[in-house]
């Protein structure tokens, strides 16, 4: 992700950038919003590549992880 647009973002549209992001790792299969931010699909992207690559545990530990990271970021 370009966390470079986010840091030049205000607080209230990184809070739903990470929102949509988050709900994307946690519910892949759910279908993208109209017009919704171009992150929830690139999390989709990506979601759908790594879980290739990590056991489901570990891949659930990823999301609680990156969780804290991004809301970290925002604060």
């Amino acid at each position: 992700m370009n966390m470079q647009m986010s840091s030049t973002t205000p607080g209230h549209a990184c809070s739903l950038q990470t929102a949509i992001v988050m709900d994307t790792l946690r519910n892949p299969t759910k279908t993208q919003p109209q017009g919704e931010c171009f992150l929830g699909e690139m999390a989709r992207h990506e979601r759908a590549h790594r879980a290739t690559e990590f056991d489901l545990s570990g891949f659930d530990r990823f999301i609680v992880e990156f969780d804290a990271y991004t809301t970290a970021i925002v604060r």
